[in-house]
């Protein structure tokens, strides 16, 4: 993959990452990403990528596998990515698996990105999510398809369309975003709780934004 450790004014544009594969299976918080930006301070650009096919067989709830991990101070804007994975069609390992995984700290716009999980999980209770914040920071989400139809065929995990684990400190928009999350243990959002319909996100993640599922 990409690991970009630098500060801001980066641009990452035009890349086919796929087929990365951890085969360790040792326990352990190891992290598998297609494109990783810590960004101290200023602006990184993530744009026109295309990650397909991560696979880690660490057997670590705290093992993270993620299309574009974001972290630290500085801002980042992703726009216009396309990012599909399941970890293995059918995995039967709890690591947490997430299409765009956000935590910057500074400002963070995600524009006309395509994301979809998918595949069966077997056993165990790692959760997924298209799009996942994970720290108090200032977003701007719009016009995205974030598509979780991960299914559990024996397992407790939980799938999500979009995860607020942390909620932002301000959104400056959240909107006309394409929210799906149809597979047994799927719901469209979390935000404090559970928000398995379209409903229950608007209704919880309280920014007025207008987002839509399938009818």
């Amino acid at each position: 993959g990409i690991y970009l450790v630098v500060t801001g004014g980066n641009t990452i544009t035009g890349n086919t990452i796929s087929d990365l594969t951890c085969s360790s299976t040792t326990a352990g918080s190891y992290s598998l990403c297609g494109i990783y930006s810590y960004c101290s301070s200023g602006t990184n650009t993530i744009t026109k990528n295309k990650i397909t096919n991560l696979c880690s067989a660490a057997s670590s709830s705290s093992t993270v596998v993620a299309g574009i991990f974001m972290q630290l101070a500085g801002s980042v804007n992703a726009y216009n990515n396309v990012i599909l994975l399941n970890n293995g069609a059918s995995v039967a390992n709890s690591v947490i698996l997430s299409g765009i995984r956000n935590l910057a700290s500074g400002t963070v716009v995600i524009y006309h990105n395509t994301v979809k999980i998918y595949g069966t999980t077997t056993t165990l209770s790692g959760s997924t999510a298209a799009y996942h914040n994970g720290t108090a920071n200032t977003v701007d989400i719009q016009n995205n398809i974030f598509q979780n139809v991960r299914t559990n065929s024996g397992a407790t995990g939980k799938h999500y369309a979009i995860q607020y684990s942390t909620n932002p400190t301000t959104v400056t928009a959240e909107n006309y975003n394409y929210l799906e999350a149809s597979g047994t243990g799927g719901h469209t959002g979390y935000i404090a709780s559970d928000r398995t319909t379209l409903g229950n996100w608007q209704t919880g993640s309280g920014t007025g934004g207008v987002d839509y599922t399938a009818s």
